[in-house]
């Protein structure tokens, strides 16, 4: 007994001073320096698993669904419109015109019938409805979606419990003993950067905790090309029509990414006879290459809000 709690005391030790010394320790250490940023939010996804969809399509939180169904606005897309929409911006912006507004997108590159299906079961009656237009009208869902629409409310409440327990026991623990995969890798699991990502019951905005400065500049795009495809605009078509039908008016949007998806944002709104708000404020980086980061993503906010002023008296 004396020797094993010896060898793990000199394990503890040894590991807890590769922790602090390692040379790349720092960008391993997310769920270490991740800060929630108030009561508000929830975890939406850490290493021990992706839980917003559960939770927005089961309505385990009552809160979150509560704030869905009253809003006014549904921002809708990818996880690069979740990146781009900032609370610090957009709150101000509605709340001087009187609308509450949620924020509905989700990762896994997201399409149009999950949110759609959340629409529906919830029965949201919406007055704007504002789509990242990129890559989201396929008239399908992720594969990630299909396997949570499968699942039933209890799965989806035992899941968030367990991911949000497991989040704070590693935090804790990681502050002195890290995952020697994480230091490491394995073979066949190649080292892979972790996203803590919170959201917002009130508003649905992620926030990412750490959230490093981006290295990549994102060059802008020609919103004319490339020419979409017949199924992405009768995909765009049903989808209007079926907000419509509730009396909800569409909006399209562009986040900026240097790896756009979809079709030319600019045709599928023509198509639709939609507004499209594509903006493109100066140098604008991502840490990815894939998504904006935080100072890029208020500026995008910041001229998005302008010129949705216009459509929006």
């Amino acid at each position: 007994m004396v020797v094993f709690f010896a060898t793990l005391g000199a394990l503890l030790v040894v590991t807890a001073g590769l922790w602090l010394t390692w040379p790349d320790a720092g960008r391993i250490k997310a769920i270490t320096r991740a800060e929630r940023p108030s009561d508000d939010y929830y975890l939406a996804n850490d290493h021990g698993g992706h839980v917003d969809h559960h939770v927005i399509y089961f309505g385990t939180d009552s809160a979150v669904t509560d704030h869905l169904r009253r809003a006014d606005v549904l921002l809708l897309g990818n996880s690069r419109l979740m990146f781009a929409a900032r609370p610090r911006v957009l709150d101000g912006f509605f709340e001087s015109r009187g609308l509450r507004y949620y924020a509905m997108g989700f990762g896994f590159r997201e399409m149009d019938r999950f949110p759609l299906a959340i629409i529906e079961k919830f029965d949201l009656t919406p007055k704007l409805v504002i789509v990242n237009a990129d890559g989201f009208f396929r008239d399908d869902i992720s594969d990630f979606a299909r396997t949570v629409m499968k699942d039933d409310a209890f799965g989806a409440w035992q899941l968030r419990h367990e991911a949000e327990a497991g989040h704070e026991v590693r935090r804790g623990l990681h502050q002195v003993v890290p995952n020697f995969i994480d230091l490491f890798g394995r073979p066949g699991f190649p080292w892979r950067r972790e996203v803590v990502i919170y959201r917002s019951r009130t508003n649905g905005t992620w926030q990412l905790s750490p959230w490093d400065l981006g290295q990549h500049p994102v060059p802008p795009r020609d919103i004319e090309e490339p020419r979409p495809g017949r199924d992405e605009i009768r995909a765009a078509q049903r989808f209007k029509d079926a907000l419509a039908r509730r009396g909800a008016r569409l909006v399209l949007t562009y986040v900026p990414t240097p790896r756009p998806m979809g079709g030319s944002p600019a045709a599928i709104a023509r198509s639709l006879g939609a507004p499209l708000i594509a903006v493109h404020p100066a140098e604008l980086k991502s840490e990815d290459g894939d998504h904006l980061d935080e100072p890029s993503a208020i500026a995008w906010t910041e001229a998005f809000v302008r010129e949705l002023g216009a459509l929006i008296p």
